[in-house]
C-alpha cells in the first residue's frame, strides 16, 4: 500500500500534535509562543510551508532541551 499525500500530511499533524502536547506539559508558555507564531485566531493561520518548518525545528529544539 503506497500512501497518498492527504495521508502524509494527516500523520504529519498528529506528530506535530503530540510533540506540542508533550512540550505544553512541560513548558507551556513556550508550547503557545510556538503557535503563536502560526495562528493568530481559530481561522487565522500562516500558510507559509517555511512558517511551519521553522516552528517544528523550534518545537524539537525546545523538546531536546
Amino acid at each position: 500500500m503506497v500512501p497518498g499525500l492527504r495521508m502524509l500530511a494527516f500523520r504529519e499533524g498528529l506528530l506535530d500534535h503530540a510533540l506540542l502536547t508533550m512540550l505544553a506539559e512541560r513548558d507551556p508558555v513556550k508550547a503557545k509562543e510556538i503557535t503563536g507564531k502560526l495562528t493568530t485566531g481559530l481561522r487565522s493561520y500562516s500558510r507559509k510551508a517555511a512558517d511551519y518548518h521553522a516552528a517544528r525545528r523550534e518545537l524539537l529544539r525546545a523538546l531536546a532541551r
